[in-house]
């Protein structure tokens, strides 16, 4: 499975995570902010950051808190 954002592909939880992170840096959006976006603590959410592999849910609520779509798609090359 690929996903898709922002026309970057990411291939793994940590990838993602340390992208998402500069996004929110780069616009100076707390880690607050996202939490009551998505309806959880902030410690919550650093532990949905702490995580090995994040879910498909996990990651649409995470770019939905920053306005952005995610498209997956999966293909048959291994």
């Amino acid at each position: 499975m690929m996903i898709i954002k922002n026309e970057l592909q990411y291939h793994n939880t940590n990838q993602f995570i340390e992208d998402y992170r500069k996004i929110l840096d780069e616009n100076g959006i707390i880690y607050a902010h996202i939490a009551r976006q998505i309806g959880i603590s902030p410690q919550q959410l650093q532990n949905v950051f702490k995580k090995k592999e994040l879910t498909v849910t996990d990651i649409t609520r995470l770019c939905a808190a920053i306005n952005k779509q995610v498209v997956i798609i999966i293909n048959n090359d291994a």
